[in-house]
This record gives structure tokens, C-alpha cells and sequence, in this order.
């Protein structure tokens, strides 16, 4: 057999060990998904294998295809560097980004997050699209005040982050507020938009309500994240004394 030469050893060491560049997706509402490679489309429903290997599914109709294909033609750009089993974004680092002003941030709804925490799961893998039933002891009891259920429920619509539904909470003077997110953006943005709706029938109802218990819940099943935003903690971050950031990371449960 013919011996190759050292350059063409060196080359294949090289090629074999060199990372992966991802395939990143945008949603239209401005998300963005890295991926291993293109999705592919099933239906309408596209598929895309998540970094980790995960399979999921999202609305084909959700893609912004143009700036998906745009963003994936421009090099290192928008390029994610898979390596050691864990994703490395290749752009500007959060160092040199512009950092958002907290009141702009919290203004616009929380959509305006550029370093959000670790990405919370939004979709069950292919083929578990049903909802999982609610166990007995989760069995939420509707607020039997309605004028103040109707006012937070617009008020948080004025916001831009419509509530699904307003439930009793765990105590008297606790409101339960449950939202459909299917991934990170819209958990920032109901929970900026509940910083100012608290403040908000705590002005107009005095000394009905102390908290709201925020539950941001992915509606194939399955959890976005829960809260407890207590009087304080909403004043602080519509004051810009707290980040949005921070109190993710300190509050979140699942």
C-alpha cells in the first residue's frame, strides 16, 4: 500500500478534529434556534435536531426562512461552533455588545433581551404533542374577584403579553398568572409586563393584592418556568435597581 504522506496525515488530524459549525434558525418573533443543520420539513411542521441531539418540532409558518437563509450564508456571522459537545457563539462577545437599558427593556416588554440565561426548554420532542393531564393537587381555582381578574388580564394585554388565564393563588392576597410560551422571549416578556401589572392593581385595588405567581407553561406540556414576583421585587425592576437577567436566574423554578 502506498504510505501517505506526513502533510496529508497532518491534514486529516486536523479535518477530523475540527468543530462543527451549526445551522442557526430564526423565528419570526425575532428567536433564535441553533441547531445541527437545516430543519427539515415534515408536513407543516419543521424538524430540527438541537445541539444536544433532542429532535423537536416547530410551525413551519414560524420560520422567518429569508433571514434564516440570509444569516446562514454569511460565514461566522451568525455562526455557532459546536465543540466538546457544547455550542460556542462566534459573534461579538456579550463584553462588547451594547448593554440594554432596563427601562427600554422592560418598556418594550422584555423583548429586547440579547443575553438571555440558559435556554429554557420550549418544545416536547416529536410525537408528544399531547398535553399531559393536571395533577389533583395543581387543580387551580378561579379569582373570584372578576373586576380585578378583568383588569389585570388587559392590562397585561396592553403590555403585549397576553395572559392565558388568571387563577386563585396560594394565598388570599396572591394572584396566579398563567402564559403560553414557547420559548425564551416571551417568558422575558411577561415577566417585564407583570413587574408593571402588579404596580398597576396595586393602585387601583389597595390592599387586595401582595404577589403574582407566574407560570410560564409551553402549551404541548411541560414547564417555561414559575415565578413569585412579590410587590418589591416588581417595583425594583420597573425602578431599574434589579436586571430582568438577575431575576430570572434567582427566581426560576420548574
Amino acid at each position: 500500500m502506498r504510505r501517505l504522506s506526513p502533510w496529508l496525515l497532518v491534514c486529516g488530524m486536523l479535518l477530523a478534529a475540527a468543530p462543527a459549525l451549526a445551522y442557526t434558525i430564526y423565528l419570526k418573533d425575532g428567536t433564535k434556534i441553533v441547531s445541527r443543520e437545516k430543519y427539515q420539513v415534515d408536513g407543516d411542521k419543521a424538524i430540527i435536531v438541537l445541539p444536544s441531539g433532542t429532535r423537536t418540532a416547530y410551525p413551519l409558518a414560524d420560520i422567518d426562512v429569508a433571514r434564516t437563509e440570509e444569516a446562514n450564508q454569511q460565514d461566522l456571522g451568525t455562526a455557532i461552533v459546536i465543540e466538546g459537545g457544547k455550542a460556542q457563539d462566534l459573534t461579538p462577545s456579550a463584553a462588547q455588545r451594547p448593554k440594554n437599558d432596563l427601562q427600554e427593556l422592560i418598556r418594550k416588554g422584555g423583548a429586547a433581551v440579547q443575553e438571555p440565561p440558559p435556554p429554557v426548554q420550549t418544545r416536547a420532542p416529536v410525537g408528544s404533542e399531547r398535553r399531559p393531564a393536571r395533577p389533583a393537587a395543581e387543580r387551580r381555582a378561579p379569582l373570584l374577584d372578576v373586576q380585578l381578574a378583568n383588569e389585570l388580564k388587559a392590562y397585561l394585554i396592553s403590555r403585549g403579553a397576553a395572559a392565558s388565564d388568571v387563577f386563585q393563588g396560594s394565598t388570599g392576597r396572591r394572584i396566579l398568572v398563567v402564559f403560553e410560551t414557547r420559548a425564551e422571549g416571551p417568558v422575558f416578556k411577561a415577566l417585564a409586563a407583570s413587574a408593571y401589572a402588579l404596580g398597576h392593581v396595586r393602585e387601583r385595588f389597595p390592599d387586595r393584592v401582595d404577589a403574582l405567581e407566574i407560570h410560564c407553561e409551553v402549551p404541548e406540556g411541560g414547564s417555561g418556568g414559575r415565578f413569585t414576583m412579590t410587590a418589591e421585587q416588581a417595583a425594583a425592576l420597573v425602578a431599574g435597581r434589579l436586571e430582568l437577567q438577575h431575576y430570572y436566574v434567582e427566581q426560576v423554578e420548574f
